[in-house]
């Protein structure tokens, strides 16, 4: 009888890297398979190099980047210990945006600690549905569904006193428009009748004149014309006053009205005053007494004006209190009735007990819990490299002694610019040695200043390590062997009197450092465009998926941000 397929697992524990390297079969495929799991351990990135001993005798110290001097700890003559501050240029702009890292860093922090919570919160849920529901968590839902109801009652209610109360705020300035507009006209027809009547002759008639010369051209035709106007401007107030006013649009539309008819007034009382008081042959008496009555006129229908202006923008602004307030009450009802809704649904489900679906459905939240906590860890250790960034950038902003020695010459003062790569502080040390290396482009990306090395030399041997650290980095490269190099000195943590000049140095350098995170094979990374993809087994099945990646290791691993999990079988070799 022909087999579909037959599994076989062979274990290899590999003695020397302590990896646990499977291989599996899959008969009808003809496939072998090898993977590791993916764990979390320590993840080392180093740069090699070979180089040489040289004397010392003296340095001259530059910063990394430009900026204004604000401290100067020492001057020429002085002795100076390693590491002591000698120049600190204006860290005021990078301190900000360590703060901001900083902070950032905590709430990512807060909120991996916030879904580590949650999938406790979850998987307890899980476990009491499956336990199903206790005779006190039933009593529970009960009365939660019968506070909510109450609750709901209780919105309806506000509701209805908000709706009511709005009507009746707003009707209270409604109701005043037919009064003060009946007022306005009355004002403006005493403006024009009582003030303006004895300078015209035909004064209501379809062609009013003045009964004195206006000089100013063209400006007696403009009063004349206002006046013909206004007279029918008056005639429509008054027919507006008479009008019954029952629904609020039509107060509202009349409000609006009777302010274009008080303005039309303003507007010939204007014009008229101009013509009386300087373009006219009137005495100075008569004129005089003219422009009294047109002042009185004119400020008595501003003051309406003004009235019914302010009455149209209180209503406005009710209008708006009271949407406000509709729709918070409103608000108010939705969540009651929302509130009312998920009780009774649990109630439900406690009086009914959980479904296999939704118990898959819980299940499926507390995977997806778990994949934030991943995710959130993630975003933590994103928030710590770009922290710890700045940290080293603000390292640039600080010039210390990398060594014993003596200050011989300080080129800067105190509110100068330090330029990049311009000599700030030279130093002397007779009997310190430094080593001179070239390393290739494809590794001084990796390299900063600062960055801690050990060295051994052929002299010595492998057994005999002598700490140093990166000391400068020379911005120009020279080609060796066809290939960019660029020249780096280091600088030994201590005299050594074993050390000679030109011993061969061999060097390591440590440029990432990093405790606990989780690693995977760097050769099962596979690169699509811009995307980074692993095949992982799981359940016998090979699947693709995208991983976001961060450090590579000197030991053949690379650290995985997000996309995987510890334990998942990172498969690395697929013999087909």
């Amino acid at each position: 009888m022909k087999k579909y397929f037959w599994w076989v697992f062979i274990a290899i524990i590999i003695i020397g890297g302590g990896s646990s390297i499977y291989f599996f079969a899959i008969k009808n495929n003809t496939q072998d398979v090898e993977f590791i799991e993916a764990k979390h351990d320590h993840l080392l990135q180093t740069v090699e190099a070979t180089g040489r001993v040289k004397a010392q005798n003296s340095v001259e110290l530059t910063f990394e980047r430009p900026g204004k001097v604000t401290s100067i700890e020492i001057e020429a003559g002085d002795s100076v210990k390693k590491d002591d501050l000698l120049i600190i240029l204006d860290t005021r702009d990078i301190d900000v945006d360590i703060s901001r890292a900083d902070a950032a860093l905590d709430t990512a922090k807060a909120d991996f600690i916030r879904n580590q919570a949650l999938v406790v919160s979850e998987e307890a849920r899980l476990s009491e549905i499956n336990k199903g529901t206790r005779y006190e968590e039933l009593v529970i839902a009960e009365a939660n569904v019968s506070k909510n109801e109450s609750a709901l009652v209780d919105a309806r209610s506000n509701l209805k006193t908000v709706e009511s109360k709005a009507d009746i705020d707003l009707s209270l300035y409604i109701d005043d428009i037919p009064s003060l507009i009946k007022d306005a006209y009355i004002t403006a027809d005493d403006a024009v009748k009582q003030h303006t009547d004895q300078m015209f002759s035909s004064a209501w008639s379809d062609n009013p004149q003045l009964n004195f010369a206006v000089f100013a051209q063209g400006l007696e035709s403009i009063v004349e014309s206002e006046r013909r106007v206004n007279n029918i401007v008056l005639n429509d107030f008054q027919e507006l006053t008479n009008t019954i006013l029952i629904t609020e649009d039509q107060k509202l539309e009349a409000l609006s009205t009777s302010i274009t008819y008080l303005n039309s007034v303003i507007s010939f009382l204007d014009n008229l005053s101009d013509a009386v008081t300087f373009e006219s042959d009137l005495s100075d008496a008569t004129a005089e007494s003219y422009q009294l009555g047109i002042n009185t006129g004119r400020l008595s229908v501003s003051s309406d004006v003004s009235t019914l202006t302010t009455l149209g923008q209180s209503i406005s602004l009710q209008r708006i209190t009271n949407e406000q307030n509709i729709l918070s009450a409103n608000t108010s009802v939705n969540k009651a009735k929302n509130a009312l809704i998920i009780s009774q649904a649990e109630l439900d489900l406690a009086r009914a007990g959980a479904t296999d679906e939704q118990i898959d459905a819980k299940r499926a939240e507390v995977q997806q819990a778990k994949a934030n906590v991943i995710a959130a860890g993630a975003k933590v250790k994103e928030a710590e490299a770009s922290l710890k960034s700045l940290e080293v950038e603000k390292g640039k902003f600080i010039l210390a002694s990398p060594f014993d020695g003596i200050i011989t010459d300080v080129t800067v003062e105190v509110g100068e610019t330090a330029q990049l790569q311009e000599v700030a502080v030279r130093l002397s040390a007779d009997t310190f040695f430094e080593v001179e290396v070239r390393i290739p482009e494809a590794d001084i990306t990796k390299v900063v200043k600062g960055d801690l090395a050990n060295i051994t030399t052929d002299a010595y041997g492998d057994s005999i390590k002598f700490p140093a650290s990166v000391f400068s980095i020379d911005p120009a490269e020279k080609i060796v062997d066809g290939i960019p190099t660029y020249k780096t000195i280091l600088i030994f943590d201590n005299e050594d009197e074993r050390l000679r000049s030109g011993m061969t140095a061999n060097i390591i350098i440590t440029t990432e450092d990093i405790a606990n995170t989780l690693i995977i094979p760097s050769r099962a990374v596979i690169y699509k465009g811009e995307k980074r993809m692993i095949r992982i087994l799981e359940a016998g099945v090979i699947k693709e998926i995208e991983i976001e990646t961060g450090i590579k290791g000197s030991e053949g691993t690379i650290e995985a941000l997000s996309g995987v999990k510890e334990g998942d079988k990172i498969i690395t070799f697929i013999n087909e």
